[in-house]
């Protein structure tokens, strides 16, 4: 099961992941969770927030293919060089993103983060599965 959620920034896939690391560092720069979630939603703070958090579960999903997934094969577009998943840095993010792409952004954190409503849609069979016919 792949752990990571995937953002396409400058034609790379590059992985996503809220691992316990992730969470330590935005409670030390942040407070807590809440206090992250509250910058998050913040307009005036939002983009710095995005961009510091991409960076931050970038570095951890590059680091966690590099450790748990180093002999599955990475990818057409994912940012590997020398065989290892490299993050991308908060200037490059800042870069490669924009206005345009807030609602995507928002939406990969809060997945990554597992704050995300995923839609899921289970079937149940009804009815008879025989379909005999009389003739």
């Amino acid at each position: 099961m792949d752990r990571c959620v995937e953002i396409n920034i400058g034609g790379k896939d590059y992985p996503l992941l809220m691992s316990l690391a992730a969470e330590e560092k935005i409670c030390q720069k942040y407070g807590s969770m809440k206090c992250f979630l509250e910058k998050f939603s913040n307009e005036k703070e939002s983009v710095t927030t995005y961009i510091d958090v991409l960076q931050l579960m970038i570095e951890q999903g590059c680091a966690y293919k590099n450790t748990f997934e180093k002999d599955i094969p990475p990818g057409q577009n994912a940012p590997v060089r020398e065989g290892k998943f490299c993050a991308i840095s908060r200037e490059e993010i800042a870069l490669g993103l924009d206005r345009r792409r807030l609602g995507e952004i928002i939406n990969k954190i809060l997945e990554a983060a597992g704050l995300a409503r995923k839609n899921e849609i289970a079937g149940k069979e009804i009815g008879n599965k025989k379909n005999e016919s009389k003739e």
